[in-house]
């Protein structure tokens, strides 16, 4: 990922692991996964997402991270599909 490409603020990110930026008011989550066809997940995180960021700052996000990397058990990601705030 080019991260001097990215549109919006960037807030954190790790090389290949994952970047955590700013658009607007939204923040957007992207998570690099793996595997053979370099998997990636990418969200816009909820209003309590937001907040709990805010009150808790990279340990928050490391937390959502980890679980967004679960391929078929990951409820963060189960959780933005179904509130339509999956991207790509």
């Amino acid at each position: 990922m080019n991260v001097e490409a990215g549109k919006g603020k960037l807030i954190y990110w790790t090389d290949w692991d994952f970047t955590l930026t700013q658009i607007e008011e939204d923040y957007h989550l992207w998570v690099y996964i793996g595997g053979v066809a370099d998997m990636c997940r990418e969200i816009k995180l909820s209003e309590s997402e937001i907040r709990s960021f805010k009150k808790f700052g990279r340990r928050k996000i490391d937390n959502l991270v980890l679980d967004l990397k679960k391929m078929s058990g990951s409820a963060v990601y189960k959780k933005a599909i179904k509130e339509n705030r999956k991207i790509v």
